[in-house]
């Protein structure tokens, strides 16, 4: 949902962008009034967001759902800490994993 937000956000900033530039730009500049942001431009922003979304979103809560995620939390959570240290750890790698 979030990269999808964003490219929905750089759509918004890319046709005030467009519309602030003809606004400003001289008008003996040939083909002004054709310049806007087109279908092919908005697909790739679509393509792009939600590549985004599978890639940092997706992929690495499959890797932190593995079945190894028990043997790191005891790696991690040895006999050297205490429950405050453990508590750290375990939201750390609780945050990783989203």
């Amino acid at each position: 949902m979030l990269a999808l937000a964003g490219g929905a956000v750089g759509v918004l900033l890319a046709t005030s962008a467009v519309k602030a530039f003809t606004a400003v730009a001289p008008s003996a500049l040939p083909r002004l009034d054709e310049v806007a942001v087109d279908g092919r431009a908005l697909l790739f922003t679509l393509v792009v967001s939600i590549g985004a979304a599978l890639l940092f979103g997706i992929l690495p809560a499959l890797r932190a759902a593995s079945p190894d995620l028990a043997s790191r939390l005891r790696r991690h959570c040895g006999r050297g800490y205490g429950p405050a240290e453990r508590a750290a750890v375990i939201r750390s790698l609780s945050r990783r994993s989203l």
